[in-house]
């Protein structure tokens, strides 16, 4: 019995990640309650998700306060402009499925290319912000270059995105797990992707040193 309860033990480790990503994904849920903090929110679910559930490094609040703390005005900044723009392309799409010529079906495409691109943008930035102190206007430069660059490996992580946010519509509950899962989900081929842009140390040695403070 008490090897069971050791908290070395292989069951113990895992019962310990799963309440690391249900603490993770209600903290994200709490802090995204004023809906402004979203962006700040994800950016700090993204940080805490790598380098505490997957890195084993830090303690799941520590980390996640952290983070929202450190990037909260930039991720405020950019989530507010993302809602702005949804706003625009929600009354734009109404507004070409209104048209019933050529020309509303041709805005109707239009409009939803550039959704696209938006949303494979969005995949990136917050990643990106939690690993990289930039500046907004570079940010969206690089979070865009990033999400053509590796288009595949970008859509996928799309895929990851719509999945949980519809489980989430579908299933109340699974804003208790499914954020946080979604964020280890999409760090595994973000990761790879983030340690091309990360500057090399002399004395790296091979080792990630984005978590390694």
């Amino acid at each position: 019995m008490s090897v069971f309860f050791n908290m070395d033990n292989a069951v113990m480790r895992f019962l310990s990640k799963v309440f690391d990503v249900m603490f993770l994904s209600l903290l994200w849920f709490i802090f995204s309650i004023p809906v402004v903090t979203m962006g700040a929110a994800t950016t700090a679910m993204y940080y805490a998700a790598v380098k505490v559930i997957r890195r084993d490094r830090g303690y799941v609040f520590r980390e996640f306060w952290k983070s929202f703390r450190m990037n909260f005005g930039g991720a405020t900044v950019v989530w507010i402009i993302e809602l702005v723009i949804g706003f625009l392309f929600y009354n734009n799409l109404h507004f070409a499925m209104a048209l019933t010529n050529t020309t509303g079906k041709v805005l109707f495409c239009l409009y939803w290319a550039m959704i696209f691109i938006v949303a494979i943008t969005t995949v990136y930035l917050y990643p990106v912000l939690s690993r990289f102190a930039i500046r907004t206007p570079k940010l969206v430069k690089t979070s865009l270059l990033m999400s053509i660059k590796h288009l595949p490996s970008t859509v996928v992580m799309l895929v990851i995105v719509i999945a949980c946010v519809l489980g989430c519509a579908l299933q109340p509950l699974g804003l208790f797990v499914l954020p946080a899962c979604g964020a280890l989900l999409i760090s595994l081929l973000m990761e790879r992707i983030l340690k091309l842009y990360t500057p090399k140390t002399e004395d790296e040695a091979g080792k990630d040193e984005w978590y390694l403070e």
